[in-house]
């Protein structure tokens, strides 16, 4: 993997008025955008629980993103 790659993957944004899909979940989102970057479901089985543990939203998984805070 090249040097930049790996600097860009370490890169977050978090933009005043984003956009996402209401109607989805934490978890729904999580699944939908690891997929897009390539992970297979076995691993976003494991992965999205822990992801939302470590940010603190564990609670939120189950819960509309449109009914999160910024």
């Amino acid at each position: 993997m090249s040097q930049n790659r790996k600097i860009l993957q370490k890169i977050g944004f978090a933009p005043e008025h984003a956009y996402y899909y209401d109607h989805l979940t934490g978890e729904e989102f999580l699944f939908f955008m690891g997929k897009l970057s390539g992970l297979s479901y076995n691993q976003l089985k494991q992965k999205v629980p822990y992801f939302l543990q470590k940010v603190g939203l564990d609670f939120a998984g189950k819960k509309y993103i449109k009914t999160y805070s910024k």
